[in-house]
């Protein structure tokens, strides 16, 4: 009777002890696990966190205005993004316009114009950037301008080539604000007037000069 009380009692404590074993590792587990899933998560947040920055600190300096598509070659799509600069409601708005860029991207490689394109500010009684043109492997930036006595129109002109854009012609033409109907010569520049310019060394300063010539 004895030996078998003993030999129930030795049955029972070696259940017990590989039960208790069995807890430790399915305790252990699911820490493993448990941490596990809290890194992921951290890491998730951390990245979501970055991009949430990158996107806000995109989004204070610039708005994207307008879109196209160009396809200067058969074999080649690029997208044309325009970009206008955000005014803060604190700054002082002078003058009747502000100037926005154009960011050009294809698969393999980018470009950005500098501030050449007018854009109309909202207390602006005169019209800017009207459209842009494309045909072949040419694309035209059309806007409206204003001096003292003038009105004037712009064509500025680039063309693509070995995966580069150059301009190719600038020209202007001009209405008189006292007398609409007046003939008035318009201007236009060549590359033999200008050179060899790539498109992000175009800028308001170069046009200007240009324009004294």
């Amino acid at each position: 009777m004895i030996r078998n009380i003993n030999g129930f009692m030795l049955l029972f404590l070696v259940s017990f002890f590989i039960s208790c074993k069995k807890n430790e590792g399915l305790k252990e587990t699911s820490e493993k696990k448990k941490s596990t899933i809290e890194s992921v998560d951290s890491k998730e947040t951390i990245d979501s966190n970055l991009l949430s920055y990158d996107s806000v600190k995109i989004s204070e300096k610039t708005k994207e205005i307008d879109s196209w598509y160009f396809s200067p070659t058969p074999m080649e799509k690029l997208k044309i993004v325009l970009y206008d600069s955000i005014i803060s409601s604190n700054e002082e708005e002078e003058g009747y316009f502000n100037y926005g860029f154009l960011v050009i991207a294809g698969e393999q490689n980018k470009v950005e114009t500098q501030n050449i394109v007018r854009l109309a500010k909202k207390n602006s009684p005169y019209s800017a950037f009207e459209k842009i043109v494309f045909k072949n492997n040419f694309f035209t930036i059309e806007q409206h301008g204003n001096n003292s006595d003038y009105s004037t129109y712009e064509y500025l002109t680039f063309k693509y080539e070995n995966k580069v854009f150059y301009l190719h012609q600038y020209s202007i033409e001009y209405t008189s604000k006292n007398n609409p109907d007046e003939n008035i010569p318009s201007k236009k520049w060549f590359k033999k007037d200008f050179g060899i310019v790539k498109l992000e060394n175009v800028s308001p300063t170069f046009l200007e000069d240009l324009q004294s010539k």
